[in-house]
């Protein structure tokens, strides 16, 4: 199986969208501001938005142990996109 192809993301993508959570319950990603804490998060983002959610709902969260660069790596992938509002620390 290929998961790169574009019409197998698509697929999951459109079977993905059932498995949010209630509309007024709060939706947490844990975030590293890697490649795959940012591909889910941005994936459930993307996702809210065509099913009409409420963004405000969704929450970036970054554990930060001993001034670790992770918080600061994730601030900077939430911001460059104009997202950083998300983060939670």
């Amino acid at each position: 199986m290929n998961w790169a192809r574009p019409t197998s993301v698509r697929r999951r993508m459109k079977s993905a969208s059932g498995w949010l959570v209630p509309e007024r319950e709060p939706i947490g990603a844990c975030f590293s501001g890697g490649v795959d804490s940012g591909a889910v998060f941005l994936l459930t983002y993307h996702l809210m938005l065509k099913g009409g959610m409420n963004p405000a709902r969704l929450k970036a969260f970054t554990l930060d142990l001993d001034k670790a660069p992770t918080s600061g790596k994730a601030r900077r992938f939430l911001d460059t996109l104009g997202l950083g509002l998300f983060h939670e620390p």
